[in-house]
């Protein structure tokens, strides 16, 4: 009887440690995810400017040549303002590009509601930058009137593999932050 006791108290002991391992496990990997987190920013209290960020504003990953844009990375966001027409400039901001990265295969295109904004490459001479707290900030695009009314967007970043590329670009760690301001 006592060896019974210890043996049902041991099988529910092994069976408690399990589903506590996989309901850690689980929160996690969850945690982890940026698939289903939306983050909020507030760019300019005057204007009411929100930014929504599927996933978060920061763009991690890495990344290798791709048939096409589908196929490499992609980011979702939403801006709206509290009334206000306001112009809204996107930047990308580079934690961390490679210089192999710097080439015109590295592509990335800017649509609004499904319909091609604007497009570019990673290449220096594509690209207009400016120096913001000893970062380099690239412009994606300028002047994008946002008004009460949600304004969806997808960015696509990918080395086009239908060109010929580097073979030192394959496997190349990203980070960048996604943001916007307001224009006057």
């Amino acid at each position: 009887m006592k060896d019974r006791k210890k043996l049902i108290l041991m099988i529910f002991g092994v069976v408690l440690g399990i589903i506590l391992i996989g309901t850690a496990t689980y929160a996690w990997f969850k945690w982890r995810s940026s698939e289903s987190i939306n983050f909020n920013v507030t760019i300019d209290n005057s204007s009411g400017l929100t930014i929504t960020f599927v996933g978060g504003n920061n763009i991690t990953g890495t990344i290798g040549p791709t048939l096409t844009k589908e196929e490499g990375v992609i980011k979702n966001f939403s801006a709206y303002t509290n009334g206000l027409n306001v112009p809204m400039n996107i930047w990308l901001k580079l934690n961390t590009l490679p210089s192999e990265l710097k080439d015109s295969t590295f592509k990335w295109e800017l649509h609004k509601d499904g319909v091609l904004l604007t497009s570019g490459s990673f290449s220096t001479s594509d690209i207009t930058t400016r120096t913001n707290n000893n970062t380099t900030d690239y412009y994606l695009a300028m002047a994008d009137t946002v008004g009460s009314t949600t304004v969806n967007y997808t960015l696509y970043l990918w080395i086009d593999g239908n060109l010929p590329n580097n073979g030192n670009m394959a496997s190349k760690n990203i980070d960048f932050d996604l943001y916007g301001t307001v224009t006057s």
